[in-house]
């Protein structure tokens, strides 16, 4: 009965609130306080956070609610033995991923750009366990997702085989390697590159 309204927005329940029922602080979890993120979280998932920084993180425009790929930049090794080369690769590997917080703010509102460290995702556990192997791998890197996007390209989104891009297709520079072959015709010979 005392309480107003203006001091449950952006509270969540800790559990469901029959009619009728009154709702007492021990009932609730406000943005910034112990168990909120856990409140926040859609049934079935899981939080995890990964380092960004400027670049990866898109100068710190992303907020709270906001949806982004996972780009992962590695090096593979072709081939083995004298033969062996490293080529680079980006890869988006995970799509249409919920933002939690950023830092540790959870408040999209207040508007204000900062160079956010870290991004806290909404995955599932294969997911969770798909980020913590990729953060070893290689630099993950967050690409925004338009908030004009409808459910249903979204759902479709996920579904969509894996992009990637080579090295040597941003960069002429990056020659994609040559092999000699030996021709032997009768008695003359010639060396041909493949």
């Amino acid at each position: 009965g005392q309480g107003k309204r203006e001091d449950f927005v952006d509270s969540v329940v800790r559990s469901g609130i029959a009619a009728g029922e009154p709702i007492t602080e021990g009932r609730i979890v406000r943005p910034g306080e112990r168990g909120f993120l856990a409140a926040v979280l859609s049934p079935g998932k899981r939080a995890v956070t990964v380092p960004i920084n400027a670049t990866s993180g898109i100068a710190g425009f992303i907020f709270p609610g906001d949806r982004v790929d996972l780009i992962l930049t590695h090096g593979i090794r072709l081939n083995s033995g004298e033969n062996a080369r490293m080529k680079r690769v980006s890869e988006t590997v995970l799509r249409n991923i919920r933002i939690l917080a950023v830092d540790k703010k959870t408040d999209d509102q207040n508007g204000e750009v900062e160079i956010a460290q870290t991004a806290t995702l909404e995955v599932t556990t294969k997911q969770a366990e798909m980020i913590a192997m990729l953060t070893e791998m290689g630099k993950l890197s967050l690409s925004l997702r338009s908030l004009a996007e409808n459910s249903v390209s979204l759902a479709r989104s996920g579904k969509k085989r894996r992009s990637y891009t080579w090295d040597s297709e941003v960069s002429p520079l990056i020659a994609s390697e040559t092999r000699p072959l030996m021709v032997t015709r009768g008695s003359k010979q010639e060396e041909i590159r493949f």
